[in-house]
């Protein structure tokens, strides 16, 4: 991951790895790298009472095939969906049993949020 030369950039970015990290031990460092790379495509759409959602610009350099994905997360349920994993797309099963980097990406959004939030 490349960081600024702002030294609380660097802080701040090495701490969000460092807990995105600890919080996914089963996943792979290819993983985590695609889902940093998504990172700034990630943009809140919009928030109910029950449900969240974000648009995901697509990567073709990712293997994206689709424009952009749309991730949702049940604040009940506390389930995270996303458009990758409709039925009717080629490996769907898989992407939705191992969490996909669309996924995960808002969940690091959403952690450097939260860590935001505290530092102000």
């Amino acid at each position: 991951m490349k960081y600024k030369n702002n030294q609380n950039y660097t802080e701040t970015n090495r701490k969000l790895l460092f807990i995105f990290k600890s919080m996914h031990k089963d996943k792979g460092e290819s993983w985590i790298k695609r889902c940093f790379k998504r990172l700034p495509s990630v943009r809140p759409f919009l928030t109910s009472l029950h449900v969240e959602y974000w648009i995901i610009k697509g990567d073709v350099s990712l293997g994206d095939h689709r424009s952009m994905y749309i991730v949702s997360y049940d604040k009940k349920r506390k389930i995270y969906t996303c458009s990758c994993y409709n039925p009717l797309r080629k490996f769907s099963r898989w992407r939705q049993k191992r969490t996909c980097t669309h996924v995960g990406a808002v969940m690091l959004y959403k952690l450097r949020e939260s860590l935001k939030k505290e530092n102000e």
